[in-house]
């Protein structure tokens, strides 16, 4: 899908090879300057499961990018926990026309997960022509996609290993059961908020 930034390159002979050799070289400075990146991996039919079954699940956002977002948010307020004494992040999200709700949702989110509000300082609109840290998340997310999807269709080891090559830490929604015994690579426990 060549979307947003990607979209110039539609209508371009060879757009999609363009485009991609664009996205692993944003990709490869990501690398070398050594960014932590968390994903998460949210599969609509695993996504329907948990709708499906309230009782198992619990109540769950009825937009799957909402619940993603706030995985997102538990993972990166534990990665602050598991560093330490004195470290807090501020997330900053495109400011498009969903950000009012996500505000609502993050606020939310750390009434509901005290456990992790305290490392959670601040959620702030930006303009991703402007500010390249916003776009080179676009990156991240783009490339942990693309593996995403290859693993979705053929879910081998050598495509789960680029996967998890492609982020510091990937999680991937499955059944529910972490397979993690190390707690520090295990996905991070919340309380969601339902709007």
């Amino acid at each position: 899908m060549l979307n947003r930034q990607f979209h110039k390159f539609r209508a371009m002979a060879n757009g999609r090879a363009k485009a991609d050799k664009v996205r692993d070289d944003l990709d490869e400075i990501i690398r070398r300057l050594k960014l932590v990146t968390l994903g998460v991996i949210l599969p609509i039919p695993v996504y329907q499961q948990m709708l499906d079954d309230p009782v198992k699940f619990g109540p769950i956002p009825l937009v799957p990018y909402r619940l993603a977002f706030q995985q997102v948010l538990a993972e990166c307020a534990k990665a602050m926990r598991l560093l330490g004494r004195n470290n807090i992040v501020t997330f900053a999200h495109d400011d498009g026309d969903d950000f009012p709700q996500l505000h609502a949702i993050y606020k939310g989110f750390k009434k509901n997960n005290p456990h992790l509000a305290s490392v959670m300082a601040d959620f702030v609109p930006l303009d991703d022509k402007v500010h390249p840290p916003i776009q080179a998340a676009d990156v991240a997310a783009s490339v942990t996609y693309h593996y995403a999807q290859a693993w979705a269709v053929t879910p081998d080891a050598d495509n789960l290993k680029r996967l998890r090559k492609s982020m510091y830490k990937v999680n991937i929604w499955g059944d529910g059961k972490s397979k993690s015994r190390d707690e520090s690579t295990a996905p991070a426990k919340c309380e969601y908020v339902v709007e």
